[in-house]
This record gives structure tokens, sequence and C-alpha cells, in this order.
């Protein structure tokens, strides 16, 4: 029989193998809760032939926890304090909104924390609907897909909030030449994207 988790290791976010028919509730009640927490990501439970043809009780407990995993950290305050020293300091900032800020249902967060600091914004594909196209303060699209425009400010600005983003390469291009003369902030719940391809100053 293949091994089929394994094999999918390192393309999943968690996998198990289930060999007998009253562990399947208990593994799939994991797998859904890992799969929709913290950065959302596929998860694989392998049922072996025995366990599919087996019959057992139905018992189905949500699970709320799991001990070692822990879905979203808690943000370090200095760090957050160092974010805001930087955001005060600078006279050309631009925020760049992705994905992880729909995931996160933070879009009133970010139509408020815009609208206070007045920071120009653009958005990754995935990220187009977490500030609204009709905000004044909204510059269209960035990377090599995106508008001319949040290009040109990503090329200038002197600091780069990057918030729910991965800094995939259509949005970096060359990770040499992305916002070059920018500091770098870092909003991300998946610390294995911190300084993965653009190195961050301050990582939150």
């Amino acid at each position: 029989e293949t091994n089929f988790v394994g094999i999918t290791q390192a393309v999943t976010k968690w996998n198990c193998q289930v060999k007998r028919a009253e562990e399947i509730p208990e593994a799939i009640a994991r797998a859904f809760y890992i799969a929709r927490t913290g950065r959302p990501g596929p998860v694989v439970v392998d049922i072996t032939k025995d366990a599919q043809c087996a019959t057992a009780p139905f018992r189905y407990r949500r699970v709320e926890s799991i001990r070692s995993y822990i879905p979203a950290p808690e943000p370090d305050g200095e760090r957050i304090a160092e974010a805001a020293r930087l955001i005060d300091e600078s006279q050309r900032p631009m925020l760049l909104v992705g994905q992880g800020v729909l995931l996160g249902g933070a879009e009133k967060e970010l139509k408020a924390f815009v609208e206070k600091s007045g920071i120009p914004t653009a958005a990754t594909l995935l990220g187009l609907s977490a500030l609204p196209s009709d905000d004044p303060r909204y510059v269209g699209m960035l990377g090599m897909h995106g508008n001319y425009g949040p290009n040109i400010r990503n090329e200038e600005c002197d600091l780069l909030i990057a918030a729910g983003m991965r800094f995939d390469d259509r949005v970096t291009g060359n990770p040499e030449y992305f916002g070059r003369n920018a500091r770098v902030i870092h909003l991300e719940i998946d610390p294995a994207e911190i300084d993965k391809i653009i190195h961050a100053d301050v990582a939150v």
C-alpha cells in the first residue's frame, strides 16, 4: 500500500492515517480545525481500507484546541511599538495588503487604519477586495500584472508595510530590486514567511 501520509507531508499543513473506524470522527474534527485556523492550508486524512469497512458508534466532538499547535501567535508589544515608530518617522510610506487580511476578517481594521493614517494602499491580486477600490487612498494592484502607479510608489517609498501577504514572485519580480529604498514592516500570521523572500526590518 502506498505511503500516502509520507507522500503528502511536504505539501500539507497536517496529515494523519486512521486505522480504526472509531478514530475517524476525531481525525476529521482535528483536520477541519487545523485547516481553517491560523494560516489556512490543506490537510490529509488517510483512512485505511480496514477502517472504511468497519463499523463503530459515531461520536463527534468539535476540536477547539490542540496541544502544541498555536494557530495565531500573540503579537509582540515591543515589535508593534517599533513598527509604530517607523510609521511615524516615514516620509513616503506605502501599505501593501494581501489575502491574509481577508482570511483574518480584518477589513474593518484595515479601513480604519488607512483612514486614520492616510497611507497610500496597494493590493496583491488575492487581496484586491480588502479595501474598497473607490477609497481615495487605494492606488491599485502591485506586481508584474498590476498597475503602473503602485509599482512606481513601491520604488519610491521609504517604508513598506506588508500585511497578510507572502511576497510572491508575481508581486516582487526580482527580490533584489523590490522596494530597495524602503524599510519593511511585515505583518504575517505564518512565521515561516518572515524573511523568506524579502527581509523585514520589523516582523509582527
